[in-house]
């Protein structure tokens, strides 16, 4: 019997450390290029510099934070961005990830950070229970893979304190479709279930009693590569999944042919890159 989820966490692993060892050999210095999510065009107008500080700090000026205020980051891969939040606000948080590599990484450099005290990373589901509240949760280009999203965001809203603050940067379509082969290719090749309509979002964060303050379309900013490139690594990366008896290599095979087909949907015009600012709303007696 298949376990998507088992084969997503494989996935998430391999591509933890293929993406450690690229590192190793790029020119970043130490703590820099931990974001493991889309490059972005520069903003035409107000958006985001890049798809690192420049992300962090943009959303940050989407829902600032109190006063010695806790964030929690769902899906924060190897804390690129809850060690920026803390940094430039002063606060501390949670990073939650499925990947023990992730995990692992990310609390070394907190340690190498001298953040240890205010960060802490757990590997475990995004709809487990957490034990105390946030003034924000963060999830970028991470929810779209979660096996239950109703789920997740439910607990979104257990975890965030009334008043507090939702801030979700993920891939989304324009149109509710299932049977686009890009978005069938998609779910296949990263185990994760169909990519959801930005309509299906809204409807599933009211089900989850979370108000929603403000979107913001970053889809300008999605680097998208010509369709005949993309047809040609396809091609080329369909090979090696078929001839390579390796399972690391055909999981890095199979995440980057999710990745063009990801492309391909923005190519298209279905795919949109979307900014949720959610909050849980504050009960007046």
């Amino acid at each position: 019997m298949s376990n998507p989820q088992g084969e997503l966490d494989s996935l998430y692993e391999v591509l933890a450390r293929y993406s450690l060892l690229q590192r190793r050999f790029s020119k970043h210095a130490d703590g820099n290029g931990l974001e493991l999510r889309k490059r972005l065009l520069p903003p035409s107008g107000d958006g985001p510099a890049d798809n690192a500080a420049g992300l962090d700090r943009w959303l940050q000026r989407q829902a600032p934070l109190p006063a010695n205020a806790r964030v929690l980051d769902l899906g924060c891969g190897f804390g690129a961005s809850l060690f920026r939040w803390v940094e430039a606000t002063g606060s501390s948080g949670v990073g939650v990830t499925r990947s023990r590599v992730q995990a692992t990484r990310a609390a070394k450099e907190s340690v190498r950070r001298k953040l240890g005290a205010r960060c802490t990373f757990l590997v475990q589901d995004f709809a487990t229970p957490l034990a105390e509240q946030f003034d924000t949760v963060l999830a970028i280009e991470s929810l779209a893979h979660a096996s239950d999203l109703p789920a997740v965001l439910r607990n979104v809203h257990h975890a965030l304190r009334p008043g507090g603050h939702f801030l979700w940067l993920d891939d989304g379509t324009t149109k509710t479709t299932s049977d686009d082969p890009n978005i069938v290719a998609l779910s296949h090749h990263w185990h994760s279930p169909s990519l959801q309509a930005i309509a299906m979002r809204r409807v599933a964060l009211e089900n989850a009693g979370l108000l929603l303050l403000n979107e913001i379309d970053l889809t300008s900013q999605v680097v998208s590569r010509p369709m005949q490139v993309l047809a040609r690594q396809q091609r080329r990366l369909q090979r090696i999944r078929r001839f390579v008896p390796i399972a690391m290599v055909r999981h890095l095979a199979d995440a980057f042919l999710g990745g063009i087909a990801l492309e391909q949907l923005y190519a298209s015009g279905v795919a949109c890159y979307r900014v949720t600012v959610a909050q849980r709303p504050v009960l007046i007696p």
